[in-house]
């Protein structure tokens, strides 16, 4: 029973005291924490190339019945949206693309920029393209949106596929995230002070006070002998009476 009320008393202790050397170094902690997003922000803004993205929509619509659209209409049409996710960036389409455009890049580099998303129980596909010119962002999300129509309307024989929406002329920049990429170095300097600073702590065994002397030498104080600025003062008061008493005394030699 004594021994876990010591082994409580001790991580209560450590754990204080950790705070405490956290709270003395709160500055530096602060400053290391501000200068990292500060990093993260100049970095991002200087090294990462600016990426804008447009969007287009298509619905797709898939009818079995001549006369009215039925629930399994609906149905399927939802289920489909993964077959046609595929066939959006297959390489059909994005070779079609590349050579339409007269682009200057290889249709595996084209698939990367474009990116599908299905919102859920809907029939609409996004085509989100991004690349480093907002202008070519637009033409790139029109044509796939073009070409991957007529795909999906003849291999996967479906009624029909609509634009709904072209795609857009962006105006801000989707990449790099500023707001992100500080967030995350100032969070990154914040845990490496914090690390420096209790690292520092459990690495010093250095003997401060009584109570170190009992946990980590298992003695016990007698007594304690403080520090005192009257006593600081007087004994360097008695260094200089000496030292000038030498000096007299070699100057009536």
């Amino acid at each position: 029973m004594n021994e876990n009320t010591q082994n409580e008393n001790e991580i209560e202790i450590d754990l204080v005291q950790v705070a405490y050397t956290i709270w003395q170094n709160i500055i530096m902690i602060v400053l290391v924490t501000v200068v990292c997003a500060l990093l993260g922000f100049i970095g991002s803004k200087v090294l990462i190339k600016k990426q804008y993205q447009s969007t287009t929509s298509l619905y797709v619509l898939n009818r079995t019945s001549q006369t009215a659209m039925t629930s399994s209409d609906l149905q399927s049409s939802s289920l489909l949206t993964k077959d046609f996710k595929i066939l959006i960036t297959s390489r059909s389409v994005t070779e079609t693309v590349v050579s339409d455009l007269k682009l200057d890049i290889k249709p595996e580099a084209l698939t990367k920029m474009i990116d599908v998303e299905i919102p859920t129980d809907t029939r609409v596909l996004n085509i989100n393209v991004t690349s480093e010119d907002p202008l070519l962002s637009k033409k790139i999300a029109d044509k796939v949106a073009e070409i991957s129509s007529k795909q999906i309307t003849n291999i996967m024989q479906v009624e029909n596929v609509s634009v709904i929406e072209e795609g857009n002329v962006p105006t801000n920049a989707v990449k790099p995230n500023l707001k992100k990429n500080s967030a995350i170095a100032g969070l990154a300097g914040l845990f490496l002070s914090i690390a420096f600073v209790v690292i520092r702590l459990i690495m010093n065994d250095t003997i401060h006070t009584a109570e170190d002397v009992e946990r980590y030498l298992g003695l016990s104080t007698l007594s304690l002998i403080p520090k005192s600025e009257a006593i600081d003062d007087a004994s360097d008061n008695l260094k200089k009476k000496k030292h000038h008493g030498h000096k007299g005394k070699g100057g009536k030699r």
